[in-house]
């Protein structure tokens, strides 16, 4: 049952064209970034090599007081650095805990921006939403990069903030290897809303509907649509469906052998797969491969499975057209998605 809801859900989605997904690779090489990044983090950069995530900070790192004069920022103990994020606290002292000592906080993780802020365009391609503090709160910037949001919350002005992040950008994230249980589907995880999807992305919205949202994008040099499917507001699976097309259909075969070796060298060994012929008219005549695909007759799947994901690549054909997906569902959404599924289909009757 498992394979055949996602293998229907990977059936049922709209061909689009592609572009590729631009993504900041820009780095500084280790040596250079801890040179360059502001004294009072210097006292961490041997943490920062180790963690999965790429981690901005800032070159310059100035504020003054209400009295003008400098203010002197020290990296707290109260500080975080976990698999999926980090909290720099910065204090008055390295001992600060508490509100009184606080200086602001430097943090990266997955989610989105909260709503009602002014937006600001950074340079690289950055969007940030900036949130003017109120009481003993300190202004704050946040971006998107890569799926995560960094959060930037610092004593002084807007100016000065943006000129903090700012340095951040310039400098580049420190080069650290992905960690490849981070994420679920490209820089999304299982259980997001739309609008953490949509801002985990940098594509911009190809289409949308009440239940999904499409982008057009590629793998592997070959168009595609990217599909995100919603139950409640909650991502539960996501797709790629290939539009591109051959003279010969027997490339498709190729095409489908390549994605499997890519899927294969992210997940492993397939958990399971098949070629299966419906129709075995043309199954001993390799040189009528392609018209039998496009004719429905032969159906290739393969499968794999992670602690939280199950993955399924399908090609088959109808009339003459070739239809080659692959589909991500989130084990945890599976009842969920099977459900909803079903509801959607004895709609249409």
């Amino acid at each position: 049952m498992r394979k055949a809801i996602l293998l229907a859900i990977v059936a049922c989605l709209v061909y689009v064209a592609t572009r590729a997904l631009a993504q900041d690779t820009r780095t500084a090489s280790p040596e250079t970034w801890e040179m360059q990044v502001a004294a009072p983090f210097r006292s961490i950069v041997d943490q920062a090599k180790n963690w999965p995530i790429p981690v901005y900070l800032p070159s310059l790192l100035e504020a003054k007081d209400f009295e003008n004069k400098p203010i002197r920022f020290f990296v707290t103990a109260e500080s975080y650095f976990g698999p999926k994020g980090y909290q720099i606290r910065l204090g008055d002292r390295p001992d600060c805990s508490g509100v009184v000592c606080s200086l602001g906080v430097i943090s990266a993780g997955i989610g989105s921006p909260p709503t009602g802020g002014e937006e600001i365009e950074l340079s690289h391609n950055t969007r940030a939403t900036y949130f003017e503090g109120e009481g003993n709160c300190h202004n704050t910037l946040i971006f998107i990069k890569n799926g995560l949001m960094y959060t930037f919350a610092l004593p002084g002005s807007k100016e000065t903030l943006i000129q903090i992040v700012e340095s951040a950008l310039q400098l580049g994230p420190f080069p650290v290897a992905s960690c490849p249980d981070l994420f679920d589907l490209r820089k999304t995880t299982w259980g997001m809303t739309k609008e953490q999807v949509k801002a985990s992305e940098e594509l911009k919205p190809w289409g949308e509907e009440d239940d999904m949202i499409f982008y057009r994008s590629e793998l592997a040099g070959r168009s595609c649509a990217l599909a995100y499917r919603f139950v409640d507001d909650k991502l539960v699976s996501g797709s790629y469906v290939f539009n591109h097309t051959h003279t010969n259909q027997s490339d498709f075969f190729t095409d489908f052998d390549t994605m499997r070796d890519l899927l294969t060298e992210k997940y492993g060994k397939p958990k399971w797969g098949d070629t299966t012929w419906k129709n075995s008219l043309y199954r001993n005549e390799p040189e009528y491969r392609g018209l039998a695909l496009g004719m429905g007759h032969i159906t290739k799947t393969a499968g794999w499975s992670t602690p939280s994901t199950d993955i399924s690549m399908r090609l088959t054909g109808d009339n003459y057209k070739v239809q080659f997906g692959i589909g991500y569902i989130g084990k945890r959404f599976e009842d969920l998605a099977e459900r909803a599924h079903n509801k959607k289909s004895k709609d249409k009757l």
